[in-house]
């Protein structure tokens, strides 16, 4: 089966068939379910949560100081450049967190 015709299943002329409307209600349902968990006496997921997203703030934080040319922007006018550029963009903030990783253990273990 081809992606084409998944879609066509799920979609006529722009507006979703039976299929596509229940699997859009079972997404919505898993969504409400999370935020529900979230608001919930649950302190641990919502404190987990903040961690999570505490740790991808700061690893977008870093690469915008990384990628510092034309303003932290990337241009290009194909989309192979551009996925050229974020996988470089990836692989410089991999070598980054696993340098630091490496000096804070080292550092820790001297003491």
């Amino acid at each position: 089966m081809r992606a084409y015709d998944v879609v066509a299943m799920l979609q006529r002329d722009g507006h979703p068939t039976a299929l596509g409307g229940a699997i859009a209600s079972y997404g919505r349902i898993l969504k409400t379910l999370h935020i529900l968990a979230f608001i919930d006496v649950d302190e641990t997921y919502r404190r987990d949560t903040k961690d999570i997203r505490n740790l991808q703030e700061n690893r977008h934080s870093l690469a915008r100081k990384i990628c510092h040319g034309k303003k932290g922007e990337l241009y290009h006018r194909y989309e192979r450049g551009l996925e050229n550029q974020l996988s470089a963009l990836g692989l410089v903030l991999n070598r980054v967190t696993l340098w630091t990783t490496v000096y804070l253990d080292a550092a820790v273990r001297r003491r």
